[in-house]
């Protein structure tokens, strides 16, 4: 296969060539990956029905999928033609970006940066440890350009007609610099994880680490917006000393001194925006490439032997099953299903970030609500005096991923045990597996988020919580209903009717209308209806369930 992105590659042969890199060997490794990506589907077209013969066959599906990203740039894009200064529109393009792009790093590339498997077969040929390494770089390289690209399309036509076509042509040229930024520290991060862990608990904490940096750019994004003041819907620029730590200032600088200004802060942003890059590349390749690559092979190592928590563990699951499951089946597909979300990675790579995120929203809204106000007991009164309370349901969000994903399993091939089971009908197998996907994904950011209202609010608002918990209940069953009932981890993650793009859609849409339905119930100034609410919520809920699960497994989804 002829591949453009090699064609161009091929005219900076002599920069490879001056690092010691066997450029023909890299070519053809790069060859070789890039024809490999037409069987991987990313995560943005998992979605999409799909079977295993489309799966093979139906073309490079990375190249298919970049209208998606063409189709998130209309974000920016109208950025781009606000009438704001030039600064403040390119902070934000380079922020939404980063935080798009980053997020891609995370879930289509953490499984090429973390591969080994082309590194025990081509180890064994002529290859050197840093052609494979520049192989690597590149190809990741390769599709991080084309998704930056078509993330940024909008944005570049909108300032090619708002701004000039130089400034256009400027943001082609930082965005290269931002891909450095992405690569580099997210290789940072990895490295440093590889280097103080091994083995199963390295495989582990890869979707702690997903997490963290799913909170960090968000945070990041919220610290992007509050470098600025907004008076009479005008945007202000305030200098802060953090801002020096923010890429996206530094790739947004140079628009404002092409736009006139002179100042100390954007020149100094402007050199690091520049600078720093170029440094990341270089220590990427000299420095952490090198100790990356000879921390990769922890990952074929395993623990062995079960720790004490371990044990603790299974006990705790015990009691939980016995407290919430009547039936010894129940009790036992309870255990089951706790076991196998705990130990789902790619599952927990999925789920993990939108937990975070529904945790963290209420915290992203109670700093907007502070900056509001002048101190912080006058805010907190005002806080106190509101219904933010309702903020709970950002918890609600979780859940119908959750549900969208419970079906899905690495080793789904080994659902037909299901059949094999004495059991007449999977109503014990269902409702023991939802129970520990509840409690095991959904309650935390319920609870997390219950708790701060209680402290907030104190026990007047208890009831209200009990609602919001109860309505999370209603949707799971109103999303089973719905979408069908299918055996749980009984398909592959890349044979997937439903995502985590619909799943998402579906817990924001319901999380703000159970809120809306919700605020209705507190225009009363009378305790009648909220205690009514809640009697009918509780005596319907248990026979509501059984009738969801009630199914035959002629009934099941195929």
């Amino acid at each position: 296969m002829s591949f453009r992105s090699l064609r161009i590659l091929d005219r900076f042969k002599f920069l490879f060539t001056k690092f010691d890199v066997d450029y023909s060997a890299m070519r053809k490794i790069l060859e070789l990956k890039l024809t490999m990506d037409s069987r991987r589907i990313p995560t943005v077209l998992k979605d999409k029905k799909t079977s295993s013969l489309d799966y093979i066959d139906d073309g490079n599906k990375m190249l298919k999928s970049l209208w998606m990203y063409a189709m998130l740039s209309l974000m920016p894009g109208v950025l781009s033609i606000m009438p704001i200064p030039i600064f403040g529109k390119v902070s934000f393009i380079m922020g939404i970006s980063m935080f798009l792009v980053m997020s891609t790093m995370i879930s289509d590339f953490s499984s090429v940066l973390l591969d080994i498997r082309d590194k025990n077969i081509l180890m064994t040929l002529p290859v050197s440890a840093k052609t494979l390494s520049a192989a690597k770089t590149v190809h990741i390289i390769i599709y991080l350009t084309m998704i930056t690209f078509c993330l940024n399309i909008a944005p570049l036509i909108g300032l090619a007609f708002n701004e000039g076509i130089l400034a256009s042509l400027l943001l082609l040229f930082m965005l290269c610099f931002m891909v450095m930024t992405v690569i580099f520290f997210t290789s940072l991060l990895y490295v440093f994880i590889l280097k103080n862990f091994d083995g199963e608990k390295l495989k582990d904490l890869i979707s702690s680490i997903q997490i963290v940096l799913t909170i960090s750019i968000t945070l990041g994004y919220q610290m992007i917006a509050h470098m600025y003041d907004f008076t009479d819907l005008n945007l202000h620029f305030t200098p802060k000393w953090w801002t020096l730590l923010l890429p996206p200032a530094w790739f947004a600088a140079p628009f404002a001194l092409i736009s006139g200004e002179r100042s100390m802060v954007y020149m100094t942003l402007t050199i690091l925006g520049v600078v720093m890059p170029i440094l990341f590349i270089y220590l990427h390749t000299q420095v952490i490439s090198p100790m990356f690559e000879q921390n990769l092979s922890k990952l074929n190592s395993s623990g062995t032997g079960a720790s004490k928590a371990y044990f603790r563990r299974l006990k705790t699951r015990g009691h939980l099953a016995k407290l919430l499951c009547k039936s010894s089946d129940e009790q036992a597909t309870f255990k089951f299903g706790y076991s196998v979300l705990s130990s789902e990675r790619e599952l927990k790579q999925k789920v993990y970030p939108s937990m975070a995120l529904s945790i963290l929203f209420p915290f992203i809204l109670g700093m907007t609500f502070l900056e509001d106000y002048e101190s912080t007991s006058e805010a907190l009164a005002a806080f106190r005096n509101s219904k933010s309370y309702l903020w709970v349901y950002f918890s609600v969000m979780i859940l119908p991923t959750i549900i969208m994903f419970i079906k899905n399993s690495q080793h789904y091939k080994g659902a037909w045990i299901y059949r094999s089971l004495p059991i007449e009908n999977p109503k014990a197998l269902l409702s023991g597996t939802f129970k520990s996907a509840i409690i095991r994904f959904g309650m935390l950011p319920y609870i997390f988020t219950a708790t701060l209202m209680l402290l907030m609010y104190g026990p007047f608002v208890l009831p209200h919580l009990i609602i919001a918990f109860l309505n999370t209940i209603y949707l799971v069953l109103f999303i089973l209903r719905t979408e069908g009932i299918i055996l749980p981890f009984s398909r592959s993650f890349q044979v997937s009717q439903d995502g985590h793009m619909k799943g998402t859609m579906l817990g924001m849409f319901f999380a703000g209308l159970l809120a809306g339905l919700h605020y209705l119930l507190t225009l009363s100034s009378s305790t009648v209806p909220l205690i009514a609410v809640l009697l009918i919520q509780s005596i319907g809920l248990i026979p509501l369930w059984k009738n969801t699960l009630q199914i035959n497994w002629s009934d099941l989804k195929s």
